[in-house]
């Protein structure tokens, strides 16, 4: 397993930024020899999956919240950890265009410097909280750049989410949210909706990543979130896998094994398109 971190001036946020990035070993990276050239083979490029912290948090939460090494190395997969800055993910006017750096930027960028894959059947989207209501967003909107979406306690339903803001102050999730959609007035328009969004896509016959959908029983957004979403999913048939665990709150205590589950899942659908292909070349 290797950590790397990384600093680096992004266009579409006009300011530098840091992410933390976590890659398995490569398979003979320990076997004895000096042949350090096959040790770390050039060509070999990593499944990626791109993690969004939730809100008051940042591109550590990943390290010192949840062992996201240990999934890494578990699973095969590598994990790229941004800081979302409080921007619900949004491209704000006169500020960070986050969307476009999360959808565009950042996987442009990590394809260039990490042993991580352009492939869009190897790159993937999710996050926590506010960081999981951005990946679902983003990844409707570039569907064609993801397999699949991986979606943790995610406020989908904003309005739902100004009845109980999940322990932070109302104050300041209103104001945050002014702040990114320009008045709280906007969150319910077609950009900042991912209901109305993701309709638009079905009726269109567009293609929808994979999502994971993950809540706790006892998070306090779970009333307001969970059982839209699942309604939603099966109005329109998509391709969603919802589960709602018990004693589950909105916390790291919940978000730590959601997380595996997630990486597992996510790792299922490689190594099935794996076997897929090695079925058609034989």
């Amino acid at each position: 397993m290797s950590l790397v971190r990384m600093n680096f001036f992004a266009k579409s946020l006009n300011m530098r930024t840091d992410v933390t990035a976590v890659l398995p070993e490569y398979p003979l990276q320990r076997a004895c020899g000096e042949d350090y050239k096959a040790k770390f083979p050039a060509e070999s490029k990593f499944p990626v999956l791109y993690f969004l912290n939730g809100f008051t948090g940042d591109y550590t939460d990943g390290l010192t919240m949840m062992p996201v090494e240990r999934f890494v190395q578990e699973t095969g997969i590598a994990v790229v950890m941004p800081s979302g800055l409080n921007s619900w993910y949004e491209d704000i006017p006169g500020g960070v265009h986050m969307k476009t750096f999360i959808a565009r930027e950042l996987p442009a960028a990590m394809e260039a410097l990490l042993p991580v894959s352009d492939r869009a059947d190897r790159r993937f989207l999710g996050g926590i909280s506010m960081g999981a209501r951005g990946a679902a967003l983003i990844s409707a909107c570039y569907s064609d750049y993801y397999r699949a979406t991986v979606c943790l306690s995610a406020p989908l339903n904003l309005p739902g989410l100004l009845m109980d803001p999940a322990e932070h102050d109302k104050k300041m999730i209103e104001q945050s949210l002014q702040l990114a959609f320009g008045g709280l007035e906007n969150i319910e328009t077609e950009a900042g909706d991912y209901y109305a969004l993701t309709e638009k896509l079905v009726k269109e016959g567009r293609k929808i990543p994979e999502i994971l959908f993950l809540f706790g029983k006892d998070d306090p957004l779970y009333p307001y979130q969970y059982n839209r979403f699942v309604r939603f999913a099966e109005r329109h048939e998509l391709p969603a896998v919802c589960e709602a665990w018990e004693k589950g709150r909105h916390d790291f205590d919940f978000w730590e094994p959601a997380m595996k589950k997630a990486m597992t899942w996510l790792n299922s659908k490689i190594k099935i398109e794996e076997r897929t292909e090695y079925e058609h070349i034989q």
